[in-house]
């Protein structure tokens, strides 16, 4: 449940702020407030080339699915964020139990989405979108990242990904 993996982040949390020297009851008092902030979803904005892009493959016929290592409040940020329209399913790590690159939280996904043929992972980390997806079959582009070594497909932002996905 959410409570149970806030709980479990905040135990974490408040060893950190212990750890920096700040007192129980204050690192107690903050670990409260990060969930009220994330969860919020106000510090959170879209890439100006997000929708474009979303928009660009439905229309070519593909399903846009989120797979992420977030929060469990993510689906409700998704949703604030005006994102709900372009996407079937968002998956978060904290509601799946499995981070990326975990195998496991892809093949919940691709289990899940089991009748697409034609699979990528999108993201900008190297390897919780690209080395992850690909040990278990799935096409990746590292986009937005400071390393485009040993990748096959890089790009400095989404709307280059139209030209790869094709």
């Amino acid at each position: 449940s959410s409570d149970a993996w806030w709980n479990h982040a905040e135990d974490i949390l408040i060893k950190g702020y212990i750890k920096l020297n700040i007192s129980e009851e204050k690192a107690a008092i903050y670990s409260k407030e990060i969930r009220q902030v994330l969860a919020s979803g106000e510090s959170f904005q879209l890439y100006e080339d997000t929708i474009e892009v979303l928009q660009y493959f439905i229309k070519k016929g593909y399903s846009n699915v989120i797979l992420s290592n977030h929060i469990p409040e993510l689906p409700k940020i998704v949703e604030k964020l005006g994102l709900s329209p372009y996407i079937i399913d968002c998956i978060s790590s904290a509601n799946v139990g499995y981070e990326k690159p975990n195998p496991k939280i892809y093949h919940y996904a691709l289990k899940k989405h089991c009748n697409y043929r034609d699979i990528w992972m999108v993201g900008d980390s190297i390897l919780a979108d690209v080395t992850g997806p690909e040990h278990v079959g799935i096409k990746a582009v590292l986009v937005r990242s400071n390393t485009e070594e040993n990748v096959r497909y890089y790009l400095k932002d989404l709307l280059g990904v139209k030209e790869i996905i094709v």
